[in-house]
């Protein structure tokens, strides 16, 4: 009865994940669309902006450009990872195995 009720829970995780996966997905996907939108002056980084080390809004500037491009590179890795994600269920669900069966 007990390994009954952990092979329900493990069904029960993975349709949740199943369902999570796509909102997870399309809510990455709009923020990054939102991101390549918007200006750099929104973030009040713009062409006449310092960067210099020696002033204390040059590290701020720099700080905050830093910033930007970590959130840039995390998008797109995220976005790549899901898109491989995407392609490797098609393949597993085509070659009639299931999630379980990855595991």
């Amino acid at each position: 009865a007990a390994a009954e009720a952990m092979d329900l829970d493990e069904d029960n995780d993975t349709s949740s994940i199943d369902l999570t996966w796509p909102t997870l997905k399309s809510d990455l996907q709009d923020f990054v669309d939102r991101l390549g939108g918007t200006e750099l002056e929104d973030f009040e980084i713009d062409k006449t902006c310092s960067f210099a080390q020696d002033s204390e809004i040059g590290r701020f500037n720099a700080v905050k450009a830093q910033l930007l491009c970590g959130m840039y590179e995390a998008s797109i890795s995220i976005l790549v990872n899901f898109d491989l994600h995407d392609k490797g269920s098609k393949k597993v669900r085509a070659g009639g195995l299931s999630q379980r069966a990855i595991r």
